[in-house]
């Protein structure tokens, strides 16, 4: 029985829409973790109610002179937004985008020496509220704003982004951040480009957020639809024959306008179906050759215009 007629005899598709947790495990103790995590799946349904609020701060700063945006975040809070900048751009009346996911001073003392502490502005970005990068990086840009604007004015300058109740938004409260922009519990991390994670950074630059979401809310149905006629399940169930195949190695070619899209789709691949030793290992080909040099354990995914 190949992939494709495995999800179809397990009714995956509608067990996943229903948030069954019983698809991914057996385990009794595993059920709640699950479903606690199974939120994305219907994100684009409920992005609607979020785009007002996003979009009322990026106006804002806007408004108060912002030129740049600084997002500091790390893995599933800053990849999606550094794809959005990237693939689709920010309107020229609007601030730049910095995303800063790394702490290396190579990386954080030339932005700093590019930025005015006036008119930049930043986004502290972690769902758990307590990733050491992220939180390193706000000391770190912190103490340098105080070094020049007063108390409490330096703090309208931060906004966090986190799930509720997170020690991030204590943080926020103990050091008057502007604002706490809350995202969904139920969901993960790395699933998030439609939650605030990756819908702030874009409306800060002015990606039309309405024209995103419909877009993606479409495709969210495309996926919720049998898996004979469901582009998500017969994408996964070609992965899935192929590695069963022994084309672990699932290699993206893209052309010049989508290959930020890597960046964030490997981590998608890689924490996602890296689990229990076995796993698919995404491979992103920055100047790719011809298809028919790759070994066996190639399996060829092609983005173009």
């Amino acid at each position: 029985m190949d992939s494709l007629q495995r999800l179809i005899s397990a009714d995956a598709v509608n067990r996943l829409v229903r948030h069954d947790p019983s698809l991914f495990s057996g385990e009794i103790q595993m059920r709640q973790p699950i479903t606690n995590r199974l939120g994305w799946t219907d994100l684009a349904e409920r992005a609607d109610a979020r785009i007002p609020l996003v979009e009322n701060l990026a106006r804002a700063i806007a408004e108060e002179g912002a030129t740049d945006v600084v997002l500091l975040g790390m893995g599933g809070s800053s990849l999606a937004a550094l794809v959005l900048e990237r693939v689709i751009g920010g309107r020229a009346d609007m601030p730049r985008l910095h995303v800063l996911d790394t702490t290396a001073p190579s990386a954080v003392m030339p932005l700093l020496e590019s930025l005015d502490r006036t008119t930049t502005y930043f986004l502290v970005s972690s769902k758990s509220g307590s990733t050491i990068e992220p939180l390193s990086l706000y000391a770190i840009f912190r103490s340098w704003m105080d070094e020049e604007l007063e108390y409490p004015e330096t703090g309208r300058h931060f906004v966090a982004i986190t799930d509720p109740g997170s020690p991030l938004e204590a943080l926020r409260k103990k050091g008057v951040m502007r604002v706490t922009v809350t995202a969904p519990s139920n969901v993960g991390g790395r699933f998030s480009a439609l939650s605030v994670f990756g819908l702030a950074p874009a409306a800060m630059i002015g990606i039309d957020l309405w024209e995103l979401v419909r877009r993606a809310r479409a495709m969210e149905i495309a996926c919720a639809a049998p898996a004979e006629e469901n582009p998500g399940a017969q994408l996964a169930a070609w992965i899935a024959d192929a590695y069963v195949a022994g084309r672990d190695k699932l290699t993206f070619v893209s052309t010049p306008q989508y290959a930020p899209f890597g960046l964030w789709v490997e981590q998608l691949i890689a924490e996602s179906t890296g689990k229990n030793g076995v796993g698919v290992i995404p491979v992103i080909e920055s100047a790719p050759g011809s298809p028919a040099g790759y070994g066996d354990d190639r399996a060829v995914v092609v983005l173009h215009t």
